[in-house]
């Protein structure tokens, strides 16, 4: 027993002996080419393995913020729609109406006191421009609220015209002012809508200002 255990030791030492030979005679490129393989290899793993489920999580949080952006916006885009509608549609709405009274009325004879331009096409039985009117001088009305009988008319919301407020989606009014040297008339056409639009609500309205010669 004696001898085997002296034989098993011995043959230790030679394997050991043998397996430091062996790691000497290595190139040293080899060798260090292995331990930064081996180092490289294991800075990947352990990177790989703090990175996993960071993606998940990232996508969570885009999206709150994305969530919370567009709840922001979304007042703002509100307000763009409303406001495209009330100047894109409805104050369009008031220019055209304004401007068809206004192209009827500079057309009349200056001292015209009978064309109904209320009407289409247009009939007798109306104010005209005001006829032979005194000097400085104002018939008719453009405030909204003070509408003067003869020198205002209604729309529907479709555009049909209207001889009363009943069921008007806009009224249009005009007024004729003559000058000190009664030569000179200032025909004045507004539109308005009757109904508010918009974040704020604002009615939209046109006001045209035209000047008639008495030459004319």
């Amino acid at each position: 027993m004696f001898w085997e255990s002296i034989f098993k030791q011995m043959e230790v030492r030679r394997f050991e002996s043998g397996a430091k030979r062996r790691s000497e005679d290595l190139p040293e490129g080899a060798a260090r080419m292995k331990v930064e393989s081996a180092a490289t290899i294991g800075q990947f793993k352990k990177r790989a393995r703090s990175q996993s489920g960071v993606t998940l999580v990232e996508s969570m949080i885009a999206s709150l913020i994305l969530i919370i952006v567009v709840v922001g916006l979304l007042p703002v885009l509100t307000m763009g729609f409303q406001t495209t509608e009330q100047q894109g549609d409805i104050a369009t709405r008031t220019t055209e109406y304004a401007d068809d009274k206004m192209e009827s009325l500079i057309t009349l004879s200056f001292a015209d006191n009978t064309t109904n331009t209320a009407t289409f096409p247009a009939s007798l039985g109306g104010t005209g421009l005001g006829g032979v009117m005194a000097a400085s001088t104002t018939v008719g009305s453009v405030a909204p609220a003070a509408a003067v009988a003869g020198y205002a008319d209604y729309f529907d919301f479709y555009g049909n015209l209207l001889t009363t407020s009943t069921g008007a989606t806009y009224v249009r009014q005009w007024s004729i002012s003559i000058d000190a040297t009664q030569t000179l008339k200032t025909i004045t056409v507004s539109v308005t809508s009757l109904q508010k639009y918009g974040v704020l609500g604002i009615a939209p309205s046109t006001k045209l200002v035209s000047v008639k010669s008495s030459g004319f």
